[in-house]
């Protein structure tokens, strides 16, 4: 495992951008609704958003206090917003185009069903 997220063309099969480089093994990778943007995130609670036009990071990655196991883009396009869920049991939304820490879905910040209403 080399660290690194990879974005090939589904037409043809060549890359996209140069390799995506991490802090550590990436877990889990989903593109948003428009497919401009490649949210990954890793084992270190390390949370990578990347334009996926240039492979270039939209911010500074974003760390949270554990492992975050999963990354979803809200299926709206028009909220351009994500969710992560990790470790330490705390669901968290951040704005996709700034990296601005929203909110926790919840009152008291706990695991919730699935990231969208869709999922439940």
């Amino acid at each position: 495992i080399d660290k690194t997220a990879r974005v090939w063309s589904a037409t043809d099969g060549s890359p996209q951008t140069p390799p995506l480089t991490h802090s550590n093994n990436v877990f889990w990778a989903e593109f948003t609704p428009a497919s401009d943007t490649l949210l990954t995130c890793c084992y270190d609670g390390t949370i990578y958003v990347w334009e996926v036009a240039s492979g270039n990071l939209r911010y500074d990655s974003l760390k949270l206090p554990d492992e975050v196991s999963r990354i979803r883009a809200n299926p709206d396009p028009k909220r351009r917003i994500f969710a992560t869920g990790c470790n330490d049991g705390v669901a968290r939304i951040f704005n996709i185009d700034t990296g601005e820490f929203l909110s926790v879905p919840t009152p008291d910040g706990k695991r919730v069903c699935g990231m969208w209403k869709r999922d439940c």
